[in-house]
C-alpha cells in the first residue's frame, strides 16, 4: 500500500503522476545525506507526490529557524528591549554576526526590520513602528521547528509501525530545551542516531496512540500522536509543567504548511 500512497496528502499515487522520495529525516537536520555507515540508523525515504513534497521544500527556512532557537538556548541572543515611550512596543535586537547566512528572503520571511541606517532617535519614536507587522521571532522559529519534527516523526511512524497513512491526524507537541546537565538517555535506550545530533524513539502507549521523542542538537520535542476519537488529556503523557503543549488537527500532513500550532 505504501508504494501507491502519498503520506503527505493521503491520496493514492496513480500511474503518470510525478512521484518523489521524501527524506524521512530531513537533510536540514543532518547537514548532508543520511549516513549509511555502522552505528547510524538509516531512515531512508518515503513516496510522495512531487507537488506535495514541494509544499515543504523551503528547507532553508527550517534551518534558519533552528539556528535562531540554538542561539537563544545558548544564551547568545540579545535581550528584548522595551520602548521607553510605549510599554506595548518591545524589540528583539539581532545583529548581522548572529545571522551571517540569512538572505533578504529569510529577513522578509521572519519579518525582520532593517534598522542599520535608522537613527536611535527614530527607533525610540513609537511612530516608527506604526504599520509594521508585529511578530514574535522565537515563537515563529519554534513553530517551524515543531512542524518539521512532526512531519518527520509522522513519516517514521507510517514507514515502520502503522504501514498505512491515517485519514486524520491529531498531534500534541511539547518542545523542551536540553541543558548541559540533563540526562535524557532514558528516552532513547539503545536506539541508533540518524546523524551526529539527531535521534528519535517511539513507543505505542495504547492502541492507535504513539509517543515519539525527537531530538536535534539541544532541542528535544515530545510528540503524541492520537489516531482515535476518544478524548485525551495530553498532560497525562506530556507532563512537563515548564513546557507548553501545542496541538494540530487535520486531514493531511499538508495542512501543516503555514499552520499556527495552538497552545493547549
Amino acid at each position: 500500500m505504501m508504494e501507491r500512497c502519498c503520506y503527505l496528502c493521503g491520496e493514492p499515487i496513480t500511474p503518470g503522476q510525478s512521484v518523489t522520495g521524501d527524506h524521512i529525516v530531513p537533510v536540514v537536520f543532518l547537514g548532508k545525506k543520511q549516513p549509511k555507515t555502522r552505528g547510524f540508523d538509516y531512515a531512508g525515504r518515503i513516496p510522495t507526490h512531487q507537488a506535495c513534497n514541494n509544499h515543504f521544500s523551503n528547507e532553508t527556512f527550517f534551518r534558519q529557524s533552528i539556528h535562531l532557537l540554538e542561539l537563544a538556548q545558548a544564551g547568545q541572543m540579545h535581550g528584548a528591549l522595551q520602548n521607553s515611550q510605549h510599554a506595548g512596543i518591545t524589540i528583539l535586537p539581532v545583529t548581522p554576526d548572529q545571522v551571517p547566512t540569512f538572505t533578504n528572503r529569510e529577513f522578509k520571511r521572519f519579518s525582520f526590520i532593517d534598522t542599520r541606517e535608522v537613527k536611535i532617535e527614530d527607533l525610540k519614536d513609537p511612530a516608527f513602528y506604526a504599520g509594521k507587522k508585529k511578530v514574535n521571532l522565537l515563537k515563529t522559529a519554534a513553530q517551524a521547528a515543531i512542524t518539521v519534527k512532526a512531519k518527520s516523526a509522522a513519516a517514521l511512524l507510517i514507514k515502520r509501525q502503522l504501514r498505512h497513512v491515517p485519514s486524520y491526524w491529531r498531534i500534541f507537541a511539547s518542545p523542551f530545551e536540553v541543558g548541559g546537565s540533563s540526562d535524557i538517555s532514558q528516552y532513547f535506550d539503545s536506539c541508533k542516531p540518524f546523524g551526529l545530533h539527531t535521534r528519535a524513539s517511539f513507543r505505542e502507549l495504547r492502541p492507535n496512540e504513539w509517543l515519539v521523542v525527537y531530538q536535534h542538537t539541544s532541542l528535544l520535542t515530545f510528540l503524541l500522536f492520537a489516531f482515535h476519537d476518544a478524548e485525551i488529556d495530553p498532560r497525562q503523557v506530556l507532563n512537563y509543567p515548564e513546557c507548553e503543549i501545542h496541538t494540530f488537527a487535520g486531514r493531511s500532513l499538508n495542512d501543516l504548511v503555514g499552520y499556527q500550532w495552538h497552545v493547549v
